[in-house]
């Protein structure tokens, strides 16, 4: 039964497209003093806590060590912002999870966010198709990372994206 106070899922879809597609997003997407590694972590963070904040869904963010002052190509940005974006939007419409933890792990080398919920999970093999779940390894690919999806019905789901770094191409200046 639907209380006055529950958002209705149309209500909360909304309300996240509008967050989304604010102009907020593009401006970060494409500006250059925003080509770090640090923004993308940021804003990733911050765009979790306003949907998960709108969804009710509590959230715990982990960011392990120091954030390594790389640049990166706003096409690389953006395209791992969108598949955060699109692992926990997956997450508040389909995994009726009553958490979520963010793990941001980063050395020189590489980039990890760990999306895990405490869902209902699903079956392994419904990771390859599935619009969402296909859409998150293209985005990865063509930001040149990767994307695995660890999930069994009834034990939640944890989503690991991953961006190899290469602090090596800093632009001269």
């Amino acid at each position: 039964e639907k209380t006055p106070l529950q958002p209705s899922l149309d209500q909360l879809s909304a309300k996240a497209k509008h967050v989304v597609s604010g102009l907020d997003e593009i401006v970060w997407a494409v500006n250059p003093r925003e080509d770090t590694l640090r923004s993308l972590v940021d804003y990733i963070a911050a765009f979790a806590r306003e949907f998960l904040d709108i969804a009710r869904m509590p959230l715990r963010v982990d960011v392990t060590g120091e954030i390594p002052d790389v640049p990166l190509a706003a096409a690389q940005r953006h395209g791992v912002f969108l598949a955060a974006r699109e692992a926990l939007n997956n997450i508040v419409k389909h995994s009726g999870a009553k958490e979520v933890n963010l793990h941001v792990t980063t050395t020189e080398e590489l980039l990890e966010i760990r999306i895990e919920d405490n869902g209902r999970g699903f079956e392994p093999d419904y990771a390859t198709g599935g619009e969402g779940l296909g859409n998150l390894r293209v985005r990865m690919q063509e930001a040149g990372g990767d994307c695995r999806i660890d999930t069994h019905p009834g034990q939640g789901t944890v989503v690991f994206l991953t961006l190899p770094l290469h602090p090596e191409a800093k632009p001269l200046s």
